[in-house]
């Protein structure tokens, strides 16, 4: 009982004890050495557990002659939380009923310690967010539509699925015509470069307009418009 009541009384002692000595501020991009300044009883070392530096970039192993209580890290210029979590062991001899010298590893408290360090200058505020695409493209664009659609359709919608005007038109606007695929192609064999696209519109009513950003992204598709005005007026708002 005696015994029990000692350990109680050191693993508190040990909580209220523990500290990490590091400077409250260092230059940038320096070397920062934090220390544990805990006092630990004779006889007792460090075992389980260690350092950890939240947003450290860089840290090194532990001197190993301070038994692991001494680490150097650093990082950009930033606030960084030190954390030291670790256990304290003894190694406790006695002789058994044997008469045998037996040594063994006895649990004496825990270490648990967090301390505060800046290191100077201007945070790195990372890479610049990619630009959100335009509203107006440029786009990929593919058209379908059946066969037996063509001789009914007005003339000039009928172009936007034949005419080479309407594809160097859309060209002059940064635009790509991949190409215009009949009904047949949707149920057959396609190129798996199309696959997304022919997906995109099974089930949809044709003819229609399929579109995605020029450097890859969702596919959005339309019923084809009824000229090529209106075909550039859907590609200005981004088929909003």
């Amino acid at each position: 009982m005696r015994t029990i009541f000692f350990l109680a009384t050191l693993l508190v002692a040990t909580a209220a004890w523990a500290q990490i000595d590091v400077p409250d501020e260092v230059d940038p991009y320096r070397l920062v050495v934090a220390t544990l300044a805990t006092p630990i009883p004779d006889g007792a070392y460090l075992a389980d557990g260690g350092w950890e530096v939240i947003g450290a970039t860089s840290t090194q192993a532990p001197d190993t002659r301070t038994d692991g209580a001494t680490l150097v890290w650093t990082g950009p210029p930033g606030e960084y939380t030190i954390i030291y979590d670790g256990v304290l062991l003894q190694d406790v001899s006695f002789v058994d009923g044997d008469g045998n010298q037996v040594t063994i590893r006895s649990y004496v408290g825990r270490i648990k310690e967090r301390a505060t360090c800046t290191i100077g200058g201007e945070p790195d505020p990372g890479p610049d967010p990619p630009d959100p695409p335009s509203p107006g493209g440029p786009y990929q664009i593919m058209l379908f539509y059946r066969a037996d659609q063509l001789d009914n359709l007005p003339e000039p919608q009928r172009q936007l699925l034949t005419s080479r005007k309407v594809r160097d038109r859309l060209a002059e606007d940064g635009h790509v015509l991949l190409e215009a695929l009949e009904e047949g192609s949707l149920g057959g064999s396609v190129p798996p470069r199309y696959k997304t696209w022919v997906d995109a519109v099974v089930g949809d009513p044709l003819p229609r307009i399929a579109i995605a950003p020029k450097e890859g992204g969702k596919v959005k598709d339309f019923d084809l418009p009824a000229n090529v005005d209106l075909l550039l007026a859907l590609l200005a708002e981004g088929g909003e």
